[in-house]
């Protein structure tokens, strides 16, 4: 038992069978708090995400590192499309906004 262990728990003095440890209110808590948690729901969760991924294409993140190393700021959708010499596809465009939104 650690010494974390031990200040979660209150030490009374036992008359026939010596100390006892009583929970304190606080370790109810937190025991009644992880048994009502429910795994069923962090797995499903973690399943939708791994179903769902959404990527971001490597085109997008190319220009946004090079435009905040050589100019110091992110890129507009026009400034990548001048830079292609083609205009984007919609699955970059979405990636674009995606990124965007996170930085």
């Amino acid at each position: 038992m650690g010494w974390q262990d031990i200040l979660k728990l209150k030490i009374t003095r036992g008359r026939k069978f010596g100390p006892q440890r009583i929970p304190t209110p606080r370790a109810k808590r937190r025991l009644q708090r992880k048994k009502a948690k429910e795994p069923t729901k962090l797995r499903e969760n973690r399943q939708k995400y791994k179903n769902h991924p959404e990527k971001i294409n490597q085109i997008i993140i190319d220009y946004f590192t090079m435009y905040n190393r050589r100019f110091g700021r992110n890129p507009t959708l026009q400034d990548i499309q001048n830079e292609e010499g083609r205009p984007l596809t919609v699955d970059e465009i979405e990636s674009f906004k995606r990124y965007a939104q996170g930085r």
